[in-house]
Order: structure tokens, then C-alpha cells, then sequence
């Protein structure tokens, strides 16, 4: 029997305290749009670029198996197809999960399940053909959740109880694909449940909270590590689909108040603020060094008083 999301699980998943308290996150951040000054502008506009090279980032790391760095991940998203000192491997898992990146970015006003399978494919998803089905059933039944007309109006509030149903909607999709992949196969034998084998699903993950018009999520490898492990407990029976619920709220949390913080950045208030730190600093460091040298100075006098009173 295909999987299909229920009700009950986003309604569960909504009213978990992680859940609700990325929620007040997530109205913190949707409370500053719309956006109308420049600065705030340029700074969302820069939050998604580099969005994308950390998540990118992470897929080349998964995929391929070597470290990728940021500076790398960020010179093959500005264009290029090749990196001096660094293997063919490194580049072409940045170029795949770029190109991957870009195949599922209509997803969100499209609702379109074959972009994120097409996307998966040139990522290097090695799910084999049973795995692909379910994930494409999978896809087709969160999508018929996600565009149900009962949940227009809510998807367009920006209050915390609303916020709390859209985040629980996108965690136990999460956690269905995982419960998916944890009974699939991958290629050549294994199981689809690991690092390596999510690592297709993050654009997906990130254009379905736009689709639900909730703040993206980003996470990073050891974020991945932690959700994977969790999931395969459930699965063994020694955890809980709330374990996985969980922590995907906690990412979520975490990257919503990063996002917000983003688009309010002030380089002039930076800057003055580094200079502050900087002052206070040096204060510091005269205070101690001051404080060093007092004792001798004062030794020096109470000997210079005892030899005069001889």
C-alpha cells in the first residue's frame, strides 16, 4: 500500500513544542515582509544565493564522498566548471547539485513532482526502481495535500497557529520520505536511508516550505546525520516519528532566526559595532597589564619607605 500523509500526523506534528516553538521563529521572520527598503532587499536577495551554495555544498559532500568547501561551492555557483587544485570529482558533484538545485526551483508555484524527480536524477539519486516509484507516489500524495483548497487561506495567515500547521505539514512529509527511503534499495545493494541517499530530496525539502509559504531550511551534514539516525530507530522500533519531527523543526528554527537576522544586517551598524568591541578590547587589555605592573611598583615604594625610616 502506497504511503499517503494524514491529517493526524500534521496535526500531531503542529503541536509539538518544537514545533510550535519554530513557529514563533517563523512569524518573526514572515512578520518583515513585505519587503520594501533596499537594504533589506539586497540582503534577502543575498541570503538565497548563499542559500544555495551551502545547500549545494552539502548535496557535492553527500554525492561524492570528498569535503567540499564553501569556497569551492561558491566558485562553481558564480560559473565556474572547473577548480584549480581540487579533483574533477569535487567540480562535477558542485555542477549536479547546482543543476539539481535549479531543475526543482519551479516546484513551489508549479506543483510539478516531475521537476524534483528530474532534479533527484541529476543529483545522482541512486534509489533503484522500487525506491523511485515510492518516492514518486510519495511526492503525488503530499502534493494533493499541499494544494487542498482547505488549506489556502491558512497557507496565506501569518499567525503562529497557522505557521505551526504548515511546518508540521512539510516535518511529516519529511519524515514519511525518510520512513520511504528506510524500507528502499539503492543500486547495487544498501539501503536508500543515509546521507548520501537524502541528500537528492534538499532542494525539494526547501521548495515545498515555499510552496507552504514558510521560511526555507537548510542542514547541514551532521543535521542530516542526526535525522537519519533517528529515523532508522523508529524504524527498528527503539524511537518515535516525533524524534524526526523534532529535530527537523529545531533546523527549521535555527535557519528562520539566521534568515532574519540576514535581511536586518546593517554593515554601517557592523561596522560601528566592531569598532566598539575593538575599544573595549584594548581597554581591557590596558586594565591588565596595567593591573600586572602595580604590584612591583608598589613593592618597590613600601621597600623605598622602610629603608628611609632606618
Amino acid at each position: 500500500m502506497a504511503w499517503t500523509i494524514e491529517d493526524s500526523e500534521i496535526v500531531s506534528a503542529a503541536m509539538m513544542p518544537q514545533v510550535r516553538d519554530a513557529a514563533v521563529s517563523g512569524v518573526r521572520l514572515i512578520g518583515l515582509w513585505p519587503l520594501t527598503d533596499e537594504r533589506m532587499l539586497s540582503n534577502d536577495a543575498r541570503y538565497g544565493e548563499t542559500l544555495q551554495v551551502r545547500v549545494t555544498r552539502v548535496m557535492a559532500s553527500a554525492m561524492s564522498g570528498v569535503e567540499v568547501s564553501m569556497a569551492d561551492s561558491e566558485f562553481v555557483y558564480e560559473g565556474a566548471t572547473s577548480i584549480p587544485g581540487r579533483s574533477d570529482a569535487v567540480a562535477d558533484a558542485l555542477l549536479a547539485a547546482n543543476e539539481s538545485y535549479d531543475a526543482m526551483s519551479t516546484y513551489s508555484q508549479s506543483g510539478d513532482i516531475a521537476v524534483v524527480m528530474r532534479g533527484a536524477a541529476v543529483a545522482g539519486a541512486q534509489w533503484d526502481d522500487d525506491a523511485v516509484k515510492a518516492i514518486a507516489a510519495a511526492l503525488d500524495a503530499i502534493e494533493v495535500v499541499a494544494r487542498d483548497p482547505s488549506r489556502e487561506q491558512p497557507r496565506q495567515a501569518s499567525g503562529l497557529e497557522s505557521l505551526a500547521q504548515r511546518l508540521g505539514l512539510v516535518a511529516a512529509a519529511v519524515n514519511g520520505l525518510l520512513g520511504i527511503l528506510g524500507q528502499s534499495s539503492v543500486r547495487g545493494g544498501g539501503t536508500a536511508l543515509s546521507v548520501r541517499g537524502v541528500a537528492p530530496l534538499l532542494p525539494y525539502v526547501n521548495e515545498l516550505c515555499e510552496r507552504m509559504a514558510i521560511g526555507r531550511v537548510f542542514m547541514d551534514a551532521s543535521d542530516l546525520e542526526a535525522l537519519v539516525s533517528a529515523r532508522a530507530l523508529c524504524d527498528n522500533g527503539d524511537g518515535d516519528a516525533g524524534d524526526v519531527v523534532g529535530l527537523f523543526a529545531a533546523y527549521a528554527a535555527r535557519e528562520w532566526d539566521r534568515h532574519h537576522d540576514d535581511v536586518l544586517w546593517d554593515p554601517d551598524e557592523a561596522e560601528r559595532l566592531a569598532k566598539e568591541d575593538d575599544e573595549k578590547r584594548r581597554r581591557a587589555e590596558l586594565n591588565d597589564r596595567f593591573s600586572a605592573e602595580r604590584p612591583a611598583s608598589e613593592s618597590s615604594t613600601s621597600e623605598n619607605a622602610r629603608r628611609n625610616s632606618l
